[in-house]
């Protein structure tokens, strides 16, 4: 029963959750919420780093699916994101 559904769209616990669907940008209105600890990206590998790294910038601990990065550039950048923000 944990984390499925009930025909009114509750959770187990008589949660709705929030959707976010009006935008490509939405994700980032996730990000900001204050009650949010830790985010799991796992969207196509070209959003990894720049969604990782805003979640960051936001406070948030991050979880990425491999591969986290596209190019190098990328992977430093995230280092640096993560030394910065320590997440």
């Amino acid at each position: 029963r944990h984390g499925k559904l009930k025909m009114d769209g509750r959770d187990a616990y008589g949660h709705t959750p929030e959707i976010y669907t009006d935008g490509e940008n939405e994700w980032k209105k996730l990000c900001e919420q204050a009650d949010i600890d830790l985010v799991y990206v796992c969207t196509p590998f070209p959003l990894h780093a720049p969604m990782s790294i805003y979640a960051m910038r936001q406070g948030k601990h991050v979880a990425s699916e491999v591969p986290a990065v596209g190019t190098m550039e990328e992977c430093w950048e995230l280092v640096r994101t993560a030394e910065e923000t320590r997440r």
